[in-house]
């Protein structure tokens, strides 16, 4: 599967006139002079590039990557390195559930004391809270779904499952930093008990991390 990325770039003014360039799939360049020609054909020129990509999406393969590491290892930066040139995916956590219900923001969610909350109560209401994200990844499937999940049974059921009903098989990574800070989570103790796909090391600088990101999106986003 390969994710096309289209894009096109308007230049600043030359000698007084718009000049724009215009790159795509053949990488030929059309010049316009004219500002209502330039526009006309920037809106038409558009069109046909959001046309292409849903066209393109449509025929996509779905891709699932389970992630997984303690807290604070840098799990989200990774994503977000990885998909910087990717049109659209879709994010979702076994702890949304708990959230939602303890009405917990990312922003409270940065203290040891409410973390431990969210994990004590997510092994009392498990099943609610994994038949939440699924029932989430399977409404909401689009081309790349990430999903968050802490504890390797859940994260083996939750590959079964996909197998089973999705007719996809997750790529499970793990993300290793080991000056993270022990934000009391015992789920924490066992992210590492679990056969990945892939380990990231996150030892390093964010450049370093940066290439990792990018090396995984070529393997197995394009």
């Amino acid at each position: 599967m390969a994710i096309k990325i289209l894009s096109y770039h308007v230049n600043r003014e030359v000698e007084g006139q718009k000049k724009i360039t215009v790159a795509h799939k053949s990488n030929s360049k059309v010049v316009f002079t004219d500002k209502k020609e330039m526009n006309a054909k920037r809106a038409a020129l558009s069109n046909r590039l959001k046309a292409a990509i849903h066209l393109h999406y449509q025929d996509t393969k779905l891709i699932i990557v389970v992630m997984n590491g303690t807290a604070m290892s840098g799990k989200d930066t990774f994503v977000k390195l990885a998909t910087k040139c990717i049109h659209g995916y879709y994010k979702a956590s076994i702890i949304d559930w708990v959230k939602d219900k303890l009405n917990v923001t990312d922003k409270t969610q940065k203290t040891k004391e409410v973390r431990q909350r969210l994990s004590d109560h997510l092994d009392v209401n498990i099943e609610l809270a994994y038949s939440h994200l699924f029932d989430n990844v399977n409404l909401n499937a689009r081309n790349l779904v990430f999903v968050d999940i802490r504890e390797p049974y859940v994260i083996n059921r939750f590959v079964n499952d996909c197998e089973n009903v999705l007719k996809v098989r997750p790529i499970t990574v793990h993300v290793n930093r080991n000056t993270c800070e022990d934000m009391g989570n015992h789920a924490d103790q066992n992210t590492k008990n679990y056969i990945y796909d892939v380990e990231v090391d996150n030892n390093g600088t964010l450049d370093q991390l940066k290439i990792e990101a990018i090396k995984f999106r070529d393997k197995y986003l394009i």
